[in-house]
């Protein structure tokens, strides 16, 4: 056992000492190395990240329908009751303005401000949950509801929200592809170094192997050097 372990001392040390006699052609072939570990994890985290912040967006097809500010009861009731008759509606949540304008204040960092305002800036507003997210069905729905006496605006606000959600899963397919052929790269540029290292030292190969060096003799330090080179790139990532 003490054989085996100081045939592995001699490898690691032999190893070592081939990085140290190379300061510079070390470095740079671990910063690359590092450089190749470290894009998909930055990547990665940048695509976690983008996740959670739009895992909370509202996605469900739905729009907002906002009424004119000289809006009355009456223009409301007949507004809700096209609506709510349409085919491409599955629900209608009635937003009045006051309830708008409490929820602003209690959301947002203009409370003082909006506090102030001799008068309620928001309109009533519905918000309509369509039975299809179908871009020309919705485009039709809402033609449909901005003719609408007393509309003054009809928007999909899920849409930009559903876009990012797809970007999202795109982006994370792309990532998993990159890591794949980055992993390749590695393993091309650790394989390429070794095998300069070998072509270097023919000669010394050649005469190790007179004096009755194996194969595993002659291996080992080469796989040492590519062990030390990856666990300090690793690091280094």
């Amino acid at each position: 056992m003490s054989a085996w372990l100081r045939v592995h001392r001699l490898a690691l040390a032999d190893a070592a000492r081939r990085l140290g006699a190379q300061p510079l052609a070390s470095a740079f072939s671990i910063a690359v190395v590092a450089l190749a570990v470290a894009l998909p994890i930055l990547a990665s985290a940048l695509v976690q990240s983008v996740s959670r912040a739009t895992s909370g967006l509202d996605t469900d097809p739905h729009v907002n329908v906002f009424l004119a500010l000289d809006a009355t009861d009456e223009d409301v009731r007949r507004v809700e009751t096209a609506l709510k008759a349409h085919a491409e509606t599955a629900s209608v949540r009635f937003v009045p303005r006051a309830k708008a304008l409490e929820e602003l204040k209690a959301t947002s960092h203009l409370a003082e401000l909006l506090a102030n305002l001799d008068r309620n800036p928001l309109p009533h507003a519905f918000s309509v949950r369509t039975k299809s997210s179908d871009a020309t069905r919705l485009a039709a729905a809402r033609a449909d509801w901005a003719k609408l006496a007393k509309v003054e605006q009809v928007s999909a606000e899920f849409e930009w929200a559903e876009k990012v959600s797809l970007w999202t899963s795109f982006a994370g397919r792309a990532l998993a592809a990159l890591a794949l052929v980055l992993a390749a790269a590695v393993l091309f540029i650790v394989g390429h170094l070794i095998r300069l290292q070998v072509v270097t030292m023919k000669d010394e190969i050649e005469v190790s192997q007179l004096i009755g060096a194996t194969a595993s003799d002659v291996r080992r330090p080469f796989l040492y050097h590519g062990l030390i080179q990856g666990l300090a790139a690793g690091l280094a990532a």
